[in-house]
């Protein structure tokens, strides 16, 4: 049997136990809804994309970052409202696009090089 005076201590602990789990589940965001992804592909003599959140939203107003073999950095564009972006690539070599968000939200997709018109001058 408790002594009478543990009671009200083991109550509020219990509670302040509750609470705090409670709001600590509360008020932690749904990991997957902030997964971003990429994909880019050849459309004629451009290179398109879009990011996206896995959670339905759009990476807006955002730089990509293009790099090209040995993370040589060629270009940048900016999505639009939607994510999409689009890239005019020079050579015939992969185009690796890189989407980074912040807060360890980064994505990225590689174009290899095969992939791209016969007619661009190899790198």
């Amino acid at each position: 049997m408790m002594r009478p005076m543990l009671r009200p201590v083991l109550r509020r602990w219990m509670l302040a136990t509750v609470v705090g789990v409670a709001v600590s589940l509360g008020s932690a965001p749904p990991v997957l809804a902030h997964v971003l992804k990429v994909f880019a592909e050849v459309n004629g003599d451009l290179i398109v994309g879009q990011g996206y959140f896995s959670g339905g939203s759009f990476p807006t107003n955002l730089a990509v970052d293009i790099f090209g073999p040995g993370r040589q950095k060629i270009g940048q564009v900016i999505t639009d409202a939607q994510g999409k972006f689009s890239f005019k690539p020079t050579k015939r070599q992969n185009h690796t696009f890189v989407i980074d968000a912040g807060e360890g939200h980064r994505a990225e997709w590689t174009v290899e090089s095969d992939e791209l018109p016969a007619s661009l001058p190899a790198r």
